[in-house]
């Protein structure tokens, strides 16, 4: 007689049976954390609580990370911001336009990052600049309305954050090793390593 297992079992089945406040969920992903765990009200709790993080992160960054107050860092904070909101709201709900406003500000962060890497070295009054603005702001209409097209396929937002990931990593890295300039070059390879350490850390918790 198998007490424990008896338990177990019926613990894991009032677990998936459970149903909180935001069911039925209409988001394309459910994560691995058991839904409504602590309370009805959230679907995903610690998921939730965690996802505020980047949020307050992007405010500390608005007030401390730009002491020259340039527009693109301005602008990337603030994305930043707005992914954590929305990642907060899809952890909690499960549903599709909360998912919506997580992911999408996610590529539009990774194109305000490529953005500042693009205009780094143009001189302030530089006529690329604002082509530059331009330019990246027609790849985000492109790329919202693909996403919003495809939004149910999850692995369309996979790949188009993997990719984009992939080319600001590359460019930081060659701007970290292999840039003539090295006036900086320390304090980059410093800020490069704790990046790569944080992001590591992460995903393994995650």
């Amino acid at each position: 007689f198998d007490c424990e297992g008896i338990l177990h079992h019926n613990f894991d089945s009032t677990l998936i049976k459970m149903e909180g406040y935001w069911a039925p969920h209409s988001s394309s992903v459910d994560f691995c954390e058991p839904n409504y765990l602590i309370t009805p009200y959230i679907a995903e709790f610690h998921n939730s609580w965690s996802s505020a993080l980047i949020t307050v992160l992007s405010v500390i960054a608005l007030f401390y990370g730009n002491p020259t107050g340039e527009l693109r860092f301005t602008a990337m904070f603030l994305i930043l911001g707005v992914v954590g909101i929305g990642s907060v709201g899809l952890h909690t709900t499960l549903h599709w336009l909360p998912q919506s406003s997580d992911e999408l500000p996610m590529l539009w962060v990774s194109l305000s990052m490529l953005y500042a890497l693009c205009v780094m070295r143009e001189p302030k009054k530089s006529t690329r600049v604002p082509m530059y603005g331009t330019i990246f702001l027609l790849i985000g209409i492109v790329e919202s309305v693909i996403y919003y097209s495809f939004r149910q396929i999850y692995a369309v937002f996979i790949v188009s954050i993997i990719t984009s990931s992939i080319i600001v990593v590359t460019w930081m890295t060659r701007l970290t090793f292999f840039d003539k300039d090295v006036q900086y070059s320390k304090i980059r390879q410093i800020l490069y390593y704790v990046a790569a350490f944080i992001f590591s850390l992460g995903f393994a918790l995650w």
